[in-house]
């Protein structure tokens, strides 16, 4: 039985994550692959026109892919998002982790940024989240209460 391999433990995944790079490895591994961490992205051979593969259909498990931006084009398009960038998920990832109350400086270390200020630049405050702020601030009472709140006062 072949031994499955893991993402290395520096790498932190979500749960679907994992779960789709453990799958992408286990097949790596049935398919005889001796470097499974390139079938997670491997090089497409359909592309190729020059070489030993030219001609050659489907995707080899020892080569790293290269280039994605067609398949993000068709992915993207076919999902009926043409524009979404790659990049977008960058800033919807540091948006959501500071929503949810991660440190900036544990998301500046996960998203690879040498600066703080970086980090802030993909940050975007959300409706949802300026929503929250304001119920928060609602939740307690900044002026006195009023005579009607306090009936000791009036008599």
């Amino acid at each position: 039985m072949p031994r499955v391999m893991r993402p290395p433990a520096s790498l932190k995944l979500n749960r679907d994550a994992t779960e789709a790079a453990a799958r992408l490895l286990l097949r790596a591994n049935l398919l005889g692959c001796n470097q499974p961490q390139h079938y997670l992205m491997p090089k497409n051979l359909s592309r190729i026109s020059y070489g030993e593969h030219k001609g050659g259909r489907g995707y080899d498990p020892l080569q790293h892919q290269e280039a994605w931006d067609t398949a993000w084009a068709s992915l993207t398009a076919e999902c009926g998002f043409p524009r979404l960038r790659f990049h977008d998920l960058r800033h919807t990832f540091v948006t959501h982790m500071v929503e949810l109350g991660v440190p900036l400086g544990v998301i500046q270390s996960m998203v690879g940024h040498i600066s703080a200020r970086m980090t802030r630049h993909y940050l975007h405050v959300t409706s949802g989240a300026a929503r929250e702020a304001v119920e928060r601030l609602d939740a307690q009472s900044i002026l006195a209460p009023t005579l009607t709140e306090r009936p000791e006062v009036i008599q």
